[in-house]
């Protein structure tokens, strides 16, 4: 009974996001995203923004969060890289978890941590595949995303998917469809999942300037090229980080390695 009041009422947060706020959110995040298309295709200035990709994974009840995955990337620093995050709840084990930070905390500090994650002086762009769910968990969360006023936009990965592959498909689909790398067995893991999701999008913000760029007989730039790599970017395999976390020593359930798909890291 519990479970199913829960996901009703997720549904119904959802019912209510895309009736009253979907386009508003949508069309802001359409003229960033079409802005950063025109700067890869025609070699412009990126506009001072940030995207978030987000995902919550559940308990098998679909009861409470166990994992938020978080993947950051500032368009005024693309050197950064993709910066992943996967924050989980106490006794959640790190698993196959790839990227930069991993942290557990109790999961009563979860709405502080969003917070903290979605508030700077820059304006947020929140990316989800199926993102209505993910606004759906922070309004359940008690962190309803017009509390959050930097949060500016939203973009729907399942949509660009439709408009620029013609059909909506799983992550793990779309990923290949579009040739995005990844290892099998690695998917519904938060920051992985985050971490996916991004470079979902940055792919179909590359094909669109490809378009572009065919159009305009354009060439391919810097800003161009260092998305269409971050984008296409193998993630590291589970058996290296493994073996990384050995090295250093690190518990399973702890860790993080900053910046693995930052310009250092090669």
């Amino acid at each position: 009974m519990f479970y199913l009041g829960v996901a009703a009422f997720i549904r119904f947060e959802t019912q209510i996001f895309n009736r009253l706020q979907s386009r508003e959110y949508e069309q802001r995040a359409l003229l960033t995203c079409t802005d950063v298309v025109q700067c890869m295709a025609q070699e412009g200035l990126l506009p001072e923004v940030v995207f978030m990709a987000i995902d919550f994974e559940q308990d098998v009840h679909g009861r409470e969060v166990t994992e938020l995955g978080l993947a950051r990337l500032d368009m005024q620093h693309l050197e950064q890289g993709i910066q992943g995050s996967n924050i989980a709840t106490a006794g959640r084990k790190r698993r196959n978890y790839l990227f930069d930070n991993y942290m557990r905390i109790d999961i009563a500090q979860l709405p502080k941590v969003i917070v903290n994650s979605l508030t700077g002086d820059k304006q947020i762009i929140l990316v989800g595949h199926g993102i209505a769910v993910e606004v759906g968990w922070l309004k359940k969360l008690g962190v309803p995303i017009e509390d959050l006023k930097s949060v500016v936009g939203i973009v729907d990965t399942t949509r660009l998917a439709r408009e620029v592959l013609g059909c909506s498909r799983s992550l793990e689909s779309v990923m290949s469809a579009i040739g995005i790398p990844y290892e099998d067995n690695t998917f519904h893991c938060g920051g992985n999942d985050a971490f996916y999701t991004m470079q979902v999008f940055l792919a179909m913000l590359v094909r669109r300037a490809e378009e572009e760029m065919a159009d305009l007989g354009g060439m391919e730039g810097s800003v161009y090229t260092k998305v269409r790599e971050m984008a296409w970017r193998a993630a590291p395999l589970k058996r290296d980080v493994r073996r990384m976390m050995d090295e250093s020593r690190e518990e399973e359930e702890f860790g993080g390695f900053g910046g693995l798909f930052g310009e250092e890291s090669g």
